[in-house]
C-alpha cells in the first residue's frame, strides 16, 4: 500500500513563496495529476516529493512515514522526466539496465527486469537498437522502462509527452493509460496539457500561483468548477463569461441584469449574494445552442470553424462581448449572420463578485449513484 499525504507544504526560494498550505491525500493505486498554468508549482511540488527540493514547511508522509529529510533513492519512488535523457552510446537494453547494475543485482535479476519491463512496453525487438534508432514515443518507451526496471511503489511523471508529436502524444497516453491499468502503482503526473489530465487523471489537482484551487474527478472539475479559475481553466474551448447584476432575490430564484439591460432569473440553492453585487454568468460552449431553449443573447456570427465532428461559431453579442458555440457535426450558421445563442438554466454557472461558485441546480446526469461517470463526455476535443 502506497498512500502519499502532503500536509500544509510550502515552499520558498529565498523570499520567493512559490508554493503555500498545500493539503492533498494521494491514495494507493490511484492516478493523480497536477495542472495548471506555467509558474503555478506543478513541477516544483513534483520534485519536493521526488525529493529533488528541500520541503520550507510541512510535511510529506508515504506509507505513514514523514519522508522530508528521506533522501530519493530511499523513498521507492522512480522518476520520469521530459527530457529522454538517454544514454546516446547505450543499447536500449543497457539503458534500462543501467541503474540496476549500480545496485546490488545480480545479472540474472537484471535481465528479468529489463525483459519483463521491455514486454510491457512493447520494445522487446529494440533491445539491441541505441536510441538514435528509435522514434521519440520508443525513446519515451525506454525512459518510463528505466522507472519500471526499479519496481518503485510511486512513478511520478513530469510533463513526459510534451516532446512529442500530436499523433504521438495520444498514443502513448493510451500507453501510460494501459500501464497504469496493469501495474496498479501510484502515479503522479504533472502536465499542462488539459486533455492528458482529463483522460488519464483518477483526480485532477487544479494549481494557481503556488495554491491549490481545487480537487477532485475530473467530471467534477468539469461540470461543477468551484471558482472562474477553474471554469476556465478546465474546458476546451474555455468556458465564456458574462457579467451581470442581482437585482433581486426571492423564493430561491436570483434575478439578475445583464450589461444589455435584460433581466433574468436563475434558481439557486444555496447563500446568494446581496441585490446590487456583480455576478458572473458561465456557460460552456458545448452548453449552447442556435436552436434549442433556454436563456438567450442575441448575437452575430463572426467567424465559423467547422471540422467535421464539431463546429465552433465564434460570435459578437450587441454588448460587444464575446462568446464561442461548440456544435456537433456541420454547423449551418454562417459568417456575419444573426443568431441567437441559447442556454439551458442547468447548464449556467454563477461566480459571485469574489470569483467563488454560486451554488445551484445544475445538471447532474453525468453522475451515478453519487460518482462521476467513469466513461462521461468530457467535453473535450
Amino acid at each position: 500500500m502506497t498512500d502519499i499525504r502532503l500536509n500544509n507544504i510550502t515552499k520558498s526560494f529565498g523570499s520567493a513563496e512559490v508554493l503555500r498550505g498545500i493539503d492533498i491525500d494521494i491514495r494507493n493505486g490511484e492516478f493523480v495529476v497536477f495542472v495548471g498554468p506555467s509558474g503555478c508549482g506543478k513541477s516544483t511540488l513534483l520534485r519536493l516529493i521526488a525529493g529533488l527540493e528541500q520541503i520550507t514547511s510541512g510535511d510529506l508522509m508515504i506509507d505513514g512515514a514523514r519522508v522530508n529529510d528521506l533522501p530519493p533513492k530511499d523513498r521507492g519512488i522512480a522518476m520520469v522526466f521530459q527530457s529522454y535523457a538517454l544514454y546516446p552510446h547505450m543499447t536500449v537494453y543497457k539503458n534500462m539496465a543501467f541503474g540496476l547494475s549500480l545496485g546490488k543485482n545480480s545479472r540474472q535479476e537484471i535481465d528479468r527486469r529489463v525483459r519483463h519491463a521491455a514486454k510491457i512496453l512493447q520494445l522487446e525487438n529494440r533491445l539491441t537498437h541505441r536510441p538514435s534508432e528509435l522514434s521519440g514515443g520508443q525513446r519515451q518507451r525506454v525512459a518510463i522502462g528505466r522507472a519500471i526496471v526499479r519496481n518503485p511503489k510511486v512513478f511520478l511523471f513530469d510533463e513526459p509527452l510534451s516532446n512529442l508529436d500530436a499523433a504521438l502524444r495520444v498514443q502513448t497516453r493510451l500507453e501510460i493509460a494501459n500501464l497504469h491499468a496493469d501495474l496498479k502503482n501510484t502515479v503522479i503526473y504533472v502536465t499542462h496539457d488539459q486533455v492528458e489530465a482529463m483522460t488519464l487523471a483518477d483526480k485532477i489537482v487544479v494549481l494557481n500561483g503556488g495554491i491549490v484551487e481545487q480537487a477532485g474527478m475530473p467530471l467534477e472539475l468539469y461540470h461543477k468548477p468551484r471558482n472562474l479559475f477553474v471554469a476556465g481553466f478546465i474546458g476546451s474551448p474555455k468556458m465564456n463569461f458574462l457579467k451581470a447584476k442581482v437585482t433581486g432575490l426571492a423564493d430561491r430564484m436570483l434575478h439578475f441584469c445583464l450589461s444589455d439591460g435584460r433581466t433574468h432569473s436563475l434558481p439557486v440553492s444555496g447563500t446568494a449574494p446581496h441585490i446590487g453585487t456583480e455576478i458572473t454568468l458561465g456557460i460552456r460552449p458545448e452548453h449552447l445552442s442556435a436552436d434549442g431553449e433556454g436563456i438567450g443573447f442575441a448575437a452575430s456570427a463572426d467567424m465559423v470553424e467547422r471540422l467535421g465532428d464539431v463546429s465552433y461559431v465564434y460570435a459578437t453579442l450587441k454588448t460587444g462581448d464575446k462568446m464561442t458555440m461548440a456544435s456537433a457535426g456541420t454547423s449551418l450558421v454562417r459568417k456575419a449572420e444573426r443568431i441567437t445563442l441559447k442556454a439551458r438554466p442547468e447548464h449556467v454557472h454563477l461566480f459571485d463578485e469574489t470569483g467563488r461558485a454560486i451554488d445551484r441546480p445544475l445538471d447532474e446526469s453525468w453522475r451515478v449513484d453519487g460518482v462521476a461517470r467513469p466513461d462521461g463526455d468530457s467535453g473535450l476535443m
